[in-house]
């Protein structure tokens, strides 16, 4: 506690003794240090989490080794590789992101060329048709000439 004093490090948790009983004129002290005491626990739950996965899912909950520089090693060893892990997964996501936008880019153009391609066909059957009843007209109207010179 002195060590933390002189550095004006601030120990979060509860402080030796009983609380301090609450009058006026230390209310709002009493105010300040439970909000403050509150704020620390919020910072302190995603680290903590952090150790909790730590240890459950890296290698810090099977530390063997006997020496402090060894100890030392390893817990940076599983820090490392617990941040690799964390920056593979988030590069795996923006693959597969990048790849699902591509898939789905890659639709849409199919979409887009699949009308058009029956957009033609059908321009193109109209104008058939129109010709095919265009040359039955000729056909007739050149019948119908044939027999009346004739």
């Amino acid at each position: 506690r002195s060590y933390c004093k002189e550095r004006k490090i601030r120990l979060s948790g509860k402080p030796l003794g009983g609380p301090p009983k609450p009058t006026e004129a230390n209310r709002e002290m009493l105010k300040a240090m439970k909000k403050q005491n509150l704020a620390d626990e919020h910072a302190r739950i995603p680290v903590e989490g952090k150790f909790g996965n730590a240890k459950r899912k890296g290698t810090l909950g099977r530390i063997m080794a006997k020496l402090r520089n060894t100890s030392e090693s390893v817990i940076h060893i599983g820090i490392i590789v617990l941040n690799l892990d964390t920056w593979l997964r988030a590069e795996l996501k923006s693959l597969l992101d990048a790849l699902i936008t591509c898939v789905q880019d890659r639709q849409r153009q199919v979409r887009r060329l699949r009308q058009a391609i029956e957009e033609l066909t059908g321009s193109i059957l109209r104008k058939m048709r129109e010709s095919q009843a265009e040359n039955r007209r000729t056909r007739i109207l050149g019948i119908l000439r044939f027999h009346t010179f004739s």
